[in-house]
């Protein structure tokens, strides 16, 4: 959403989502926002090659939680093997 700028506004805005989420047994992975996972109580986070380093979300999140990274070359997919992550994404992949 185009308005959900702040930490808070964006709280605000997903809490129902995951709640509702929650009760269908359906996962919500929320992007980038390690804080988020742990405050709302989501099942995960996805994170990019500049964001927080999966070590360091594994270490605030526990085993409990879904961690995902994304990789764009052959390089970033046998790095991502030896991460904490559970599943790794494919974007403009290149062999």
């Amino acid at each position: 959403r185009d308005n959900v700028n702040t930490h808070e506004q964006f709280k605000r805005w997903v809490r129902p989502l995951i709640q509702k989420m929650h009760s269908y047994d359906v996962k919500i992975i929320i992007n980038n926002r390690v804080e988020v996972v742990e405050e709302l109580n989501a099942h995960g986070v996805h994170l990019g090659q500049e964001d927080m380093d999966p070590k360091t979300a594994r270490s605030k999140l526990g085993n409990q939680k879904i961690i995902g990274y994304s990789t764009h070359n052959s390089f970033e997919i046998k790095k991502a093997n030896q991460l904490p992550v559970n599943y790794i994404g494919f974007i403009s992949c290149k062999f």
